[in-house]
């Protein structure tokens, strides 16, 4: 969540080019911190709990929130309601402790 990225710039003055080299230094792990689901009726917001893919606690991959919305077969009945809204989730870092918590709200397609 919080890499950093370091270019370093190398100048070929004679071809009048420029290459980088890339330097990541990791940021700290974050893990799963709370889930919300909100603008839905509470039994589709029971549902889309149980079949959140990352627990709370699990290493956090905003990867695996993508995926939870573009999945076929796997949530049938959940898939039916992703496929008539827009689908939208704000994350929040929580420093201390190194969590994410993620909002998802459905929102009706205009």
């Amino acid at each position: 969540m919080k890499a950093n990225v370091i270019p370093t710039p190398a100048f070929d003055r004679d071809k009048g080019t420029v290459s980088y080299s890339i330097a990541v230094e990791p940021g700290p792990v974050y893990t799963m911190g709370k889930l919300s689901v909100d603008n839905v009726d509470d039994e589709l917001r029971d549902a889309m709990v149980a079949a959140w893919p990352m627990p709370a606690g699990a290493v956090f991959n905003e990867g695996a929130i993508r995926g939870f919305f573009a999945t076929h077969g796997i949530h049938p009945a959940l898939e039916r309601v992703f496929a008539t809204v827009n689908l939208k989730y704000t994350l929040v870092l929580n420093e201390p402790n190194h969590t994410v918590d993620v909002a998802l709200r459905l929102e009706k397609k205009h």
